[in-house]
């Protein structure tokens, strides 16, 4: 606080005398009583800091990204553009079957195909093959040039899931809603889908169903696509 010298706060009431300072001292109690009373200036308002939130974690490429299931076909034709490929309809779980186009012919007979119980990748982008739709793959092991549709055990139905214990969907997160079969994700996902001594595996670990294991007839190792 300042303080300012009481002859400068009298200059303007004449000359200094003692009546006239008691006076001038009178005054100014006087009006500093009616002035209202001075309050501190309000402190500057400062923001609150919130956490910043936390990213999200960043999900690691694995099985559990896959919708893969247990399907069995129930019809079968031919493309009727394309002699080399197959026209089936699948029973996957779903309300209606799934129609899915494959490339078999060379391979299996429409009386083989039909009825068959196969390992069906469902969260695929679905394609058009000659305005044809195809809403899932099947799975197949794949040596030199020879194929063999991937087996589930017999007393496997339609809809069951098939996973790899290490890598749950409970444990993982659900599968997502579609996978693109040329990106990254998907390739980097089947180099590690293997058959090892007749059975499917991910990274060494063995592919299942609820009732058994995933597995090959014809051949001993291959790779899956």
């Amino acid at each position: 606080m300042m303080f300012v010298p009481l002859s400068r706060l009298l200059c303007g009431f004449g000359k200094s005398t003692p009546g006239s300072i008691s006076s001038a001292c009178r005054s100014l109690c006087s009006a500093a009583e009616g002035s209202p009373p001075t309050t501190p200036p309000a402190a500057e308002e400062i923001p609150v800091r919130t956490k910043p939130r936390a990213k999200q974690a960043i999900r690691l490429v694995d099985f559990s990204r896959l919708d893969v299931r247990v399907g069995r076909i129930t019809t079968c034709a031919l493309h009727p553009a394309n002699e080399n490929w197959f026209i089936t309809g699948v029973d996957v779980g779903d309300e209606r079957d799934r129609p899915v186009v494959c490339g078999m012919p060379t391979f299996y007979t429409i009386e083989e195909m039909t009825g068959r119980l196969v390992v069906a990748f469902c969260n695929i982008r679905p394609g058009n093959f000659r305005e044809i739709p195809s809403m899932a793959m099947l799975w197949a092991a794949r040596r030199d040039e020879d194929v063999e549709l991937l087996s589930v055990p017999a007393e496997s139905q339609p809809g069951d899931r098939i996973f790899v214990n290490e890598f749950t969907h409970e444990e993982m997160g659900p599968p997502d809603k579609t996978v693109h079969p040329k990106k990254t994700m998907y390739p980097s996902i089947m180099e590690d889908i293997k058959v090892v001594s007749h059975k499917a595996t991910f990274r060494g670990f063995p592919i299942r169903t609820p009732r058994g294991f995933v597995t090959t007839v014809k051949f001993q190792d291959a790779m899956v696509s």
